[in-house]
């Protein structure tokens, strides 16, 4: 995989930014405003805001582990704010519905692509361009308590699928679904953010 560098691409002058170092030479097959997304300038968390359709599954298990996990309620207009903070070589994505949180940090797999935490679980993606859109596929999963890690069963492990297109010079639509075996949908939510651009 081919890596870039230079200041388009960093997020300080040594560690380029996350999502250009995972996406190698696909990186400039985005649309802009989703590349504009996913650079952060120097240490300054990246800022967004919008508004998203929030839906959760039919069935009440479903809707009874969303509510253990503290998922944002479905609504149908959720005031929505994502704020994406430098970690390490990684990423921390804060992100708010309404008065809901839903945290998790992210970071490039050892063999390419990229992992995002949620708790104690761990799912790892591989990125892919299409007509400038980010899809996000799952190809892994696994449960972590300290240094023990525990690899899931495909047919066992919760399943996400996410895209980000262009939207508008510094806006993206983004679209998020959480399914668990057996339950089916635990959460999904669809909407567009605005990117907060320094003055």
């Amino acid at each position: 995989m081919k890596r870039h560098t230079g200041a388009a691409y960093t997020c300080n002058a040594l560690i380029p930014a996350l999502y250009p170092r995972v996406l190698g030479s696909s990186w400039l097959e985005l649309a802009a405003a989703v590349r504009r997304a996913h650079l952060n300038p120097g240490e300054v968390s990246l800022r967004g805001t919008g508004s998203f359709q929030v839906r959760h599954g039919t069935g009440r298990p479903g809707r009874l582990l969303a509510w253990l996990l503290r998922m944002p309620p479905a609504t149908e207009t959720a005031k929505t704010r994502l704020v994406v903070t430098p970690l390490g070589r990684g990423e921390r994505w804060e992100r708010s519905f309404d008065d809901r949180f839903l945290v998790t940090t992210q970071r490039e797999a050892r063999e390419g692509g990229l992992i995002e935490r949620f708790g104690m679980l761990e799912l790892r993606f591989r990125l892919e361009v299409q007509d400038g859109a980010l899809l996000f596929r799952q190809v892994g999963a696994e449960l972590h308590s300290g240094p023990l890690h525990f690899p899931i069963p495909q047919r066992l492990a919760p399943r996400v699928e996410a895209w980000e297109e262009g939207a508008g010079p510094d806006t993206t639509h983004v679209g998020v679904a959480v399914t668990v075996p057996v339950i089916g949908r635990l959460i999904s939510y669809e909407g567009h953010i605005r990117r907060e651009v320094p003055r």
